[in-house]
């Protein structure tokens, strides 16, 4: 089941849980990997392409999700902790 999230502890815990880092995409990488004009993702362990992205602080990384009004649709899994998520323009 999709959720969406917006609170920043709670995208922090929810990362943290699955070893994903802030990050952004390195200038001239796969624009897919971004779904914002300003390319911020969270690196997960072992599904980013090596290389592609380059680790920022939380700070930065919440200071960007702000800015763009963003939102973290993740995959609510109840047996097994999901990874999946991607950012998302928050609705009115």
């Amino acid at each position: 089941m999709p959720h969406v999230l917006t609170d920043h502890e709670t995208i922090r815990r929810w990362a943290e849980a699955r070893g994903a880092r802030p990050a952004r995409v390195k200038p001239g990488r796969d624009a897919m990997l971004s779904y914002t004009d300003d390319p911020i993702c969270l690196e997960i362990p072992g599904a980013s392409p090596a290389g592609a992205v380059e680790r920022i602080t939380w700070h930065e990384w919440f200071r960007t999700f702000d800015e763009h009004d963003l939102a973290l649709l993740i995959e609510n899994a109840h047996q097994q902790p999901s990874t999946f998520n991607r950012l998302i323009k928050r609705t009115a």
